[in-house]
């Protein structure tokens, strides 16, 4: 008869991952006012360079639990945030990216996609960042009468369609030339 030995990771190494309701620490910060240089004019060849004073806010958690990257947006851009060290008491420093912008470019498949870009160096800024407070936090989770209903919704909308509308969908048309 063989004997088999089984190999099983050290307890106190790994942590206990709840599924229902997970708690976690968020933090929020402030990027404080800062002026950003902005053309304001329609027509390119004769820019009109107004300056605005804004501020963005920074939440390292959204409330589904997501570790968040980015500021809040604010005047069409964002900064992208970096974490430079925790303290001793657990509460990271952060620190503000350049100023960045969403435009849909097209990548090697040919479709179109949503990409980050530096703003124009004008029109670069940095904000001083400062933290505010933090809460404990739970997950979100949502009501089943409101689960119930959006999918009641989207049963219907799906029912809506008829075979022939539906096949129309997948096989796009095309004029004659």
């Amino acid at each position: 008869m063989k004997k088999t030995a089984s190999i099983q990771p050290e307890q106190s190494t790994q942590k206990r991952v709840y599924k229902d309701k997970m708690t976690f620490d968020h933090d929020l910060y402030c990027l404080e006012n800062a002026e950003l240089v902005r053309n304001i004019s329609w027509n390119p060849k004769s820019p009109l360079w107004e300056p605005f004073d804004h501020k963005h806010f920074f939440h390292s958690y959204d409330s589904d639990g997501k570790k968040q990257t980015r500021s809040v947006p604010a005047l069409g851009h964002f900064h992208p945030m970096i974490e430079e060290k925790t303290s001793a008491d657990g509460l990271p420093t952060m620190r503000c990216g350049p100023a960045m912008k969403e435009v849909m470019m097209l990548d090697d498949n040919g479709q179109y996609k949503k990409t980050a870009v530096e703003l124009p160096k004008r029109e670069q800024h940095v904000h001083v960042v400062t933290y505010r407070s933090s809460e404990k936090l739970t997950t979100r989770k949502m009501n089943n009468v409101a689960l119930q209903a959006q999918n009641e919704i989207a049963n219907k909308q799906a029912q809506a369609f008829t075979s022939d509308e539906r096949s129309a969908l997948k096989e796009p048309t095309r004029d004659a030339e």
